[in-house]
C-alpha cells in the first residue's frame, strides 16, 4: 500500500527523510492512525491541497520500488 484516503485526505508512504521535508515545506502534515504518535513513513496530504495528490503519489511509487 503506498496510498490511501484517511478521513477525506490523501496519506502517501515515503521514506522517513522525505516525509520530514514535505511536511517541513508545508505540503503535507504528520499523519497519526489515532495512537498518538505519528508515523514517520506516511505524511498527510490534505484535501485542500489536493492539486499535490498526483505528484505525491508518483513519488511514494518511485521511493518504494
Amino acid at each position: 500500500m503506498f496510498a490511501m484516503f484517511y478521513k477525506g485526505d490523501l496519506t502517501v508512504k515515503l521514506k522517513p527523510e522525505t516525509v520530514q521535508r514535505v511536511i517541513e515545506n508545508g505540503e503535507g502534515l504528520p499523519h497519526d492512525p489515532g495512537t498518538g504518535k505519528p508515523m514517520k513513513d506516511r505524511v498527510l496530504i490534505p484535501a485542500s491541497k489536493k492539486d499535490l495528490w498526483i505528484k505525491m503519489c508518483e513519488l511514494s511509487l518511485s521511493e518504494i520500488s
